[in-house]
């Protein structure tokens, strides 16, 4: 896959549609490699996910590449506390469409019934 060179002046619209092109790119990738072994493909929103807390579910601060939890003091790298956020997501997502009743304690961040 090309890499899009960072040292280009160019306009910011520019750098963000090159941006989603790659990840576009990265996107087609795995859904075509998850339907040769049948599995089941869902989109899940990532947005402000590296932002809330894993643990607790409010908001957090963000510095750099550390997450930390005013409420709680739950620390993470930024990238593995979105990670896990949007698998939740997926995990909420999948129970709604299956029709069962879970949903996420927001104190404790685990699934309830």
């Amino acid at each position: 896959m090309p890499k899009v060179s960072k040292k280009l002046r160019v306009a910011r619209g520019v750098q963000h549609r090159l941006s989603q092109w790659q990840h576009d790119l990265i996107r087609q990738g795995v859904t075509r490699k998850a339907q040769e072994p049948d599995m089941a493909i869902k989109s899940v929103n990532p947005r402000y996910t590296s932002q809330h807390c894993s643990k607790c579910g409010l908001r957090g601060m963000r510095n750099r590449h550390q997450f930390e939890c005013p409420h709680y003091g739950h620390q993470n790298h930024a990238d593995k506390n979105a990670a896990i956020n949007i698998r939740n997501r997926y995990i909420v997502l999948r129970s709604a469409s299956t029709g069962s009743s879970a949903k996420r304690d927001r104190t404790t961040g685990s699934l309830r019934q």
